[in-house]
């Protein structure tokens, strides 16, 4: 085949493996206990899927005009997409998915299947390998490095796993925890100690005092395992105000806004009120703070570097439906706990939130019981109550 042929079989294999993968995952989701069995084969197809796209786009590129004749028989691609579909929906139909317990599986063919899935990726790279030494558009070693670098993302893992309800707030567990979200500021949620260092921090703010403050961001961290840095008023109705927002009000110094940020000041908060003869609008980010103030030194500073890209249109859907998941957008891992009572509580409750794409996944915590759990995938679509969250990512 010549590589304009070869690029319009990979496309059309790249269209087959993409429904298999949404296929897949969907049904590690909805079917309990599924994970363990069905995540390496997902993890294949996603492989292969990635390295199709490689050999459309290379393929596209070299065109008619190409003399290369290389073997690809995309039929056996074909055939492997096609039992993988069967093989899935086999198990997604079975009773295992209606009760809700763990599958019973064909390990036998979940073997052939991996190893089929295999031989493709292998045959796949050694045809863009050929592609890259019999042309000059790209040499055989950046052909290695750009699909080295799309399978380093090709793992699928459960979006939730570093996290447990067990002991979601214990100090042991923090390393890998996501950036905590102090939305709930209810203050009898919290005792007398937690309130206490809380006001202290926000008269901080208000003041200026940014020595106190950063001291405060330290005792924080130490005795009660959290980050204030994006803390607001304890009060029932809230300005919003964090301390990023009081540094602009303040006109701080570089250094302490930098320093800020660097504990991980979110420069996309929104205050809730603010004075109508100070600030023509009530909900203010930062930097739109800064420029009515004309601070010209804060403006490279305090301009959002959005990691995850969002319609408007798809953000405003999914915000109806969970508050507060534009911030998800500045973070560099899109995931966020959102506590609701004391860290100090014998059961802690709360929602782990992350974006996957377009779509938002929640996991409660201890909200309709002390031990246990419920994960949710919310998209433009709807709500879907779901078993296991699944993410792709490296």
């Amino acid at each position: 085949m010549d590589p304009s042929s070869i690029s319009t079989s990979a496309a059309a294999l790249v269209a087959i493996s993409a429904q298999v993968v949404r296929l897949i995952k969907t049904t590690i989701e909805k079917l309990k206990n599924s994970a363990r069995q069905l995540l390496r084969l997902l993890n294949q197809v996603e492989r292969v899927r990635l390295l199709l796209e490689q050999l459309r786009a290379f393929g596209r590129r070299l065109g008619d005009n190409s003399t290369l004749l290389l073997s690809f028989n995309d039929s056996t691609c074909r055939d492997t997409m096609a039992d993988l579909r069967n093989f899935v929906h086999g198990i997604a139909s079975s009773k295992g998915f209606l009760v809700g317990v763990s599958p019973m599986v064909n390990e036998s063919k979940l073997s052939d299947l991996l190893r089929r899935l295999h031989r493709h990726e292998e045959e796949i790279q050694t045809l863009l390998m050929t592609m890259a030494t019999g042309s000059t558009l790209r040499t055989e070693e950046e052909a290695i490095k750009i699909s080295e670098n799309a399978l380093s993302r090709a793992r699928a893992t459960t979006a939730f796993e570093s996290t447990d309800s067990q002991d979601v707030d214990s100090s042991e567990n923090t390393r890998n925890m996501p950036q905590v979200w102090h939305g709930q500021c209810s203050r009898h949620k919290f005792d007398n100690d937690y309130r206490t260092e809380r006001d202290r921090l926000s008269n901080a703010a208000y003041a200026g005092e940014w020595d106190e403050l950063f001291e405060i961001l330290k005792t924080a961290k130490r005795k009660y395992n959290e980050s204030w840095v994006n803390c607001p008023r304890l009060r029932e109705n809230t300005s919003g105000w964090t301390p990023l927002h009081q540094a602009v009000f303040m006109c701080a110094d570089e250094d302490e806004i930098e320093a800020l940020l660097e504990l991980g000041a979110l420069r996309t908060l929104r205050t809730i009120y603010a004075d109508p003869d100070e600030f023509p609008y009530p909900d203010l980010t930062p930097i739109e703070m800064a420029r009515y103030l004309s601070y010209t030194h804060m403006y490279s500073l305090l301009q959002p570097v959005i990691r995850h890209n969002i319609p408007d249109k798809s953000l405003d859907c999914l915000q109806q439906r969970f508050h507060d998941l534009i911030l998800l957008t500045e973070l560099e891992e899109p995931e966020m706990r959102f506590p609701v009572g004391s860290p100090d509580a014998v059961n802690p409750q709360g929602y782990i939130y992350r974006l996957d794409w377009r779509e938002l996944l929640v996991k409660s915590y201890g909200i309709t019981g002390p031990d246990e759990s419920k994960q949710y995938r919310i998209s433009e679509a709807g709500i879907d109550d779901i078993e296991e969250a699944i993410v792709f990512g490296g």
